[in-house]
């Protein structure tokens, strides 16, 4: 596994966290969270930055796929299921099982439900 340094940023906005580039950005409903979820929220965005996700995204960008190319929304699927996996691999799975049973869908990304499957099958696989 890759090592990354990582630089946390506060921000008023009203997000719950957003990672790239070394920094991983926090807004003020972050903190409304319980701990737990906070560490597994922290956890999934450093595996954003372990797995350069954002730089992936650009580089799909720069070469102008989206305008013939539907699979920008399976990159985001396979990066939001390799960043659970690594909170998993962490040991944060309980925190982000509790805060994934709080969202909603949102386009373009994996269902909540699917990803909690995906949490569950990968739990099975560590205690199996």
């Amino acid at each position: 596994m890759r090592s990354a340094s990582v630089k946390l940023i506060r921000t008023q906005q009203p997000i719950i966290a957003h990672a790239g580039f070394g920094m991983i950005v926090v807004g003020r409903f972050f903190y409304l969270l319980p701990t737990i979820e906070q560490e597994a929220i922290l956890a999934h965005e450093l595996g954003h930055i372990v797995y350069r996700h954002t730089r992936q995204r650009i580089i799909w960008a720069l070469q102008l796929r989206w305008l013939w190319d539907s699979s920008f929304s399976d990159m985001l699927r396979d990066h939001e299921l390799e960043a659970d996996a690594f909170a998993v691999d962490s040991g944060h799975a309980e925190g982000l099982l509790a805060f994934l049973s709080k969202l909603t869908p949102a386009p373009l990304y994996p269902s909540p439900r699917e990803r909690i499957a995906r949490i569950h099958a990968l739990q099975g696989t560590h205690h199996g």
